[in-house]
């Protein structure tokens, strides 16, 4: 199959605990109301979301979910159990959209406990794509991830 978006770059980002209170379902990136979504949101509101990234969210209840997908509020932890359960299926869905969509670049933007959900890594991330591991605490987490958007590469990344 022929891989397409040569020139894109992937950010995958774990669901947060606050959201907002809804009845029934809406969009992912509608719920989500954490520190990293509020980042993201309000770059998008002003018009300085990059266009060449794609994003991915890993939640704790559905696993890997685009931000379109509806989904109703829900209240569930990530643990090492839960991420374990996950990870087949995650690096599956990962597998098969790095292999019809091609990314110049990953970046993870969360905890130890979610990363988990994603390992082995090398079941699905391709060996020419550059995969960056926001480190650090979430002040941290979120310089090195509005660095990335603002497409700057740099210390602190890491390749699993």
């Amino acid at each position: 199959m022929m891989k397409v978006n040569g020139d894109r770059r992937l950010l995958i980002l774990s669901c947060s605990l606050r959201k907002r209170i809804v009845e029934g379902k809406v969009a992912t990136w509608d719920l989500y109301d954490g520190v990293a979504f509020r980042v993201l949101k309000r770059s998008k509101r002003e018009g300085r979301f990059p266009g060449d990234v794609e994003v991915l969210i890993l939640s704790a209840r559905y696993g890997l979910i685009r931000p379109e997908t509806e989904i109703g509020f829900y209240d569930q932890r990530m643990t090492v159990e839960v991420a374990r359960c996950q990870a087949r299926t995650n690096c599956a869905f990962l597998h098969g959209l790095l292999r019809t969509r091609c990314y110049r670049e990953v970046f993870v933007m969360m905890g130890r406990t979610y990363l988990v959900a994603l390992e082995p890594f090398e079941a699905w991330l391709p060996s020419n794509t550059r995969c960056v591991i926001a480190p650090g605490g979430l002040g941290q987490k979120l310089s090195v991830m509005k660095a990335w958007l603002s497409g700057l590469s740099g210390a602190g990344f890491k390749r699993p």
